[in-house]
């Protein structure tokens, strides 16, 4: 999943897609990148762990979080425990409350 957005950083200079239109666009033409995942582009769109919206980040630098790593979607929906699961470029992923993700993304609340 972020081995597709992964692609499109290192094929647009660093730059986040300019908006979902965009990134839909790349994965539609990227399919090799979501093959040995198994994903198509839609379900990029949605959260592995409780089925909600996946929000990628769009149009601005790529935030990082305490541990370096590069922040680019936040489910839309907080899971059981009260958090929302946060994923990075290198496919790693945390859980953050809200403060902590209006560190990551200011406008996500």
């Amino acid at each position: 999943m972020t081995s597709a957005y992964a692609g499109y950083l290192a094929k647009n200079k660093g730059k986040a897609p300019h908006d979902e239109a965009a990134f839909r666009e790349y994965l539609n033409t990227s399919q090799r990148e979501l093959e040995p995942a198994g994903l198509t582009a839609d379900q990029v769109f949605v959260s592995p762990r409780n089925g909600a919206q996946l929000n990628w980040l769009y149009g601005g630098a790529v935030p990082k979080n305490y541990f370096g790593m590069k922040i680019v979607a936040y489910e839309n929906e907080k899971g059981p425990d009260g958090k929302r699961m946060v994923i990075s470029t290198n496919g790693m992923s945390d859980f953050v409350d809200d403060a902590q993700l209006r560190v990551l993304f200011p406008g996500a609340l």
